[in-house]
């Protein structure tokens, strides 16, 4: 029995603490329904997700991330300006002359622009740092570095579309998703927010839906898109426009106390999605009936304007087209640049890219720091050329995802590509770290980098360039005991048995009595920059099994491949872990438009060495080509302790002028935005007749003794009329509301209960008109 009695008072907690759930869940729903209901929400949150879904739809994004970020915007947006416009009550009617109902208008609006802004830098750049660099400055008080690691994404991201924006002037951008994707979120941030205003103001759903549907039918006639998200969106605009009518047919019925059905609005829903569903089925049986005369001169007029367009989309996007997954098995075989041999003078006349970089140029005569551009590196010589013999590791990554962590001693860079031929490597300067487009990160073990694979034309990408003076890499420690070289990076020392023994020989009375890597390197470096270059040799004798013993001491002249391949060598037998890196040379400089111009005969290869705590560092042997730049990175707080600090790239000239107003507009928005919401809130809470007889105290005119709502009302009223007789049309609108609030103040202490809570709310509506006016007579 008393197993029973438990069971059963288990069971009624059970019961009670699921009502419990319910009543909460109803409560929250009720307390915080939006003004016209969640469904109107609902239904706006998902017309705002159509253009994000037609740029998916069209595969005009490389970045699936991004994409999803895209979607997310519309609903953020139809939000944030349902929460900026009042969540539970309307805008406040009232004239519109009134000071301060424009105010508070231009102010939301700067409000929901600002947010606007700062979510898109949010989703371009990543510019909010994560909880654990934010507790770290609130700890250690390194927040200059905290708000220096938002500027420089904030600058990251200026300098892209700068870099972008120099290309459409000079009519040869590259292709960078994160432009298209930031003009797309602008597009979407502003279109919700102009559907939420029509909504708001005018309650009618087809009309709201037009900022939304024309960019998306718009766009769908130069795409290949189906029309099913059109037709969704047509779709939604009509539920909306069913649902707000239906509610004002409600509040008028409610207003004239005539009885209505509850499920009336289901009724008209079902009809009106017959009728759509009706429509669609004829439209797809009907065939097509139409005077090819009138359509042929119909889109032979509208022909030059499309031909406009389309070249205005393509100066500013270019290759908009989707882009199919591509693998690949790896980079490797043979000499790299094999096809210099017998060239000769002919070599160069063919351009292969165009490059814009973020580097300053510092004057018309001086070219910009030049960067060359790796294609790939190899680890394995056989004596005759170089190759990547081991499994390489392969993993995808998305569009301006890093493959790994930022290096040491290093600074970046971002590099506009345009390519005159498809490539299947990401040529960049340094490291790459992250493309505008989805890749494949070739590795030989982690951290090990071949080359980012991808099938591309155009594409834009960050790279970490050294950055580490003479007097830096002077100071690096030598490999051994106190530093001794990882395990994985000894294949970069081997050597074949083809290495001659004059080789190394001549390897050791190099590096003799040289202090440190560095010394040791430049001192191969220094005599290999001693044999003359020359493009004019042939293919190396079939009795050749070294090249680079041939080039040293048979050839004594030669190109980059030459160069590069002895310098690995001498470096291997002197203990220096080196690998050989094939690209481009930075090219020329052309100043009319400001990119670098790069040719067949700027192929290039050289060597790169390994250095303890700082990693590969470039050099040049090539007699044709300038050696590395050793510049160093400022000192500079660094956010944590996790390596030296790295110094921003500099501000173009229009970002340096409009940072310090960005600031200003910054710091005092949210100021302005919170005032406003002070008075706006206080003026919402406050109760009308008590607002209404502190005016009239103040305006020479208080309550009399035993005088009741009513005859308060009527006596203030012909008092404001007396009082400002000059403005009649104003003072005789005062006087009657004024009345009218006096009326339904009365009206709330005889009203049945179930009334009161609307007089109350159409009470404070007539306040806060009526407070505009009062302002208006002072």
């Amino acid at each position: 029995m008393s197993e029973r009695l438990e069971a059963g008072a288990a069971a009624a907690d059970s019961e009670l603490r699921s009502e419990w759930i319910v009543r909460a869940a109803l409560w929250l729903v009720s307390a915080w329904r939006p003004h016209l209901g969640w469904l109107a929400l609902a239904l706006c949150m998902a017309l705002s997700m159509l253009p994000a879904l037609l740029l998916q739809e069209n595969g005009w994004l490389r970045a699936p991330v991004i994409e999803l970020r895209l979607v997310g915007l519309g609903p953020l947006a139809v939000a944030t300006a349902w929460l900026l416009a009042s969540w539970r009550r309307p805008w406040p009617a009232g004239r519109r002359a009134a000071r301060l109902v424009w105010l508070g208008r231009v102010l939301r609006l700067l409000l929901f622009l600002l947010l606007g802004a700062a979510v898109l830098l949010q989703l371009l750049g990543d510019w909010l740092p994560g909880w654990g660099d934010w507790w770290l400055a609130l700890t250690t008080g390194a927040w200059p570095a905290l708000w220096q690691h938002i500027l420089d994404s904030w600058q990251a991201v200026a300098s892209r579309y700068l870099l972008w924006w120099q290309g459409v002037q000079q009519n040869n951008a590259a292709r960078d998703d994160l432009i298209l994707a930031g003009i797309a979120g602008a597009l979407v941030w502003l279109t919700a927010g102009a559907m939420v205003t029509l909504l708001r103001w005018r309650r009618q759903g087809l009309l709201a839906s037009v900022p939304i549907l024309w960019p998306v039918g718009f766009i769908m006639l130069y795409s290949p898109a189906d029309r099913w998200l059109f037709v969704s969106g047509v779709a939604l605009a009509l539920f909306l426009h069913l649902l707000l009518d239906q509610q004002a047919l409600v509040q008028r019925w409610q207003a004239a106390q005539l009885d209505y059905s509850p499920s009336l609005l289901i009724e008209r829903g079902l009809t009106a999605l017959s009728g759509f569903a009706l429509a669609l089925v004829v439209a797809t049986l009907m065939p097509n009936l139409y005077v090819y005369d009138i359509t042929a001169g119909y889109y032979a007029w509208l022909q030059p304007v499309n031909q406009r367009m389309e070249a205005t989309a393509k100066r500013l996007f270019p290759g908009l087209a989707g882009v199919m997954p591509w693998q690949t098995r790896g980079v490797g075989g043979g000499l790299p640049n094999a096809f210099l041999l017998g060239a000769g003078s002919d070599l160069g006349r063919r351009e292969v890219m165009r490059v814009r970089t973020n580097e300053p140029v510092y004057g018309y005569e001086q070219p910009p720091l030049g960067h060359p551009l790796r294609g790939a590196t190899f680890a394995d010589y056989d004596g005759l050329g170089w190759d990547n013999r081991q499994k390489l590791l392969l993993t995808s990554h998305e569009a301006d995802q890093p493959w790994t962590e930022m290096e040491v001693a290093r600074r970046p860079l971002l590099q506009s590509v345009n390519l005159d031929f498809t490539a299947s490597v990401i040529y960049a300067a340094g490291e790459p770290q992250s493309a505008s487009i989805d890749y494949v990160a070739q590795e030989r073990f982690a951290g090990e980098l071949v080359a980012l694979a991808a099938r591309t034309r155009s594409y834009t990408v960050v790279s970490q360039t050294p950055a580490l003076s003479r007097a830096e890499l002077e100071a690096l420690p030598s490999w051994g005991e106190g530093h001794p070289l990882p395990p994985e990076y000894a294949l970069f020392l081997a050597l074949p048995d083809t290495v001659t023994e004059r080789t190394r020989q001549l390897a050791a009375q190099l590096t003799a009595n040289q202090p440190n890597l560095y010394a040791k390197a430049g001192a191969i470096e220094d005599y290999l920059r001693q044999i003359p270059y020359d493009l004019e040799i042939g293919a190396p004798p079939p009795e050749v099994t070294d090249v680079a013993d041939y080039f040293l001491f048979d050839l004594r002249r030669g190109y980059c491949d030459y160069y590069a391949t002895a310098f690995v060598v001498l470096a291997r037998i002197s203990g220096l872990p080196t690998r050989f890196a094939s690209g481009f040379a930075p090219g020329s400089w052309l100043m009319s438009e400001q990119q670098w111009v790069v040719t067949e005969a700027d192929a290039h290869s050289w060597p790169e060495v390994y250095f303890p705590e700082v990693g590969w560092v470039r050099f040049e042997p090539t007699a044709y080509r300038p050696q590395p730049p050793r510049i160093g990175l400022p000192e500079q707080i660094a956010l944590g302790a996790a390596g030296p600090a790295f110094e921003p790239l500099p501000a173009p000239a229009p970002l340096r002028v409009w940072l310090p107003l960005w600031w200003l507009v910054l710091a005092l928005g949210p100021l302005l935005a919170a005032v406003w919401a002070v008075l706006y809130w206080r003026g919402r809470r406050e109760d009308p007749w008590l607002g209404l007889l502190r005016w009239g105290q103040r305006a020479g005119h208080p309550l009399g003794q035993g005088e009741t709502a009513l005859e308060y009302g009527q006596s203030l009223a012909d008092y404001v009329q007396e009082k400002h007789s000059r403005a009649q049309d104003l003072s005789r609108t005062a006087a009657h509301e004024v009345r009218s609030l006096s009326q339904e103040v009365s009206a709330v202490h005889y009203a049945p209960p179930e009334e009161r809570p609307s007089l109350r709310r159409q009470a404070g509506e007539r306040w806060t008109r009526l407070r505009h006016y009062l302002r208006s007579l002072r």
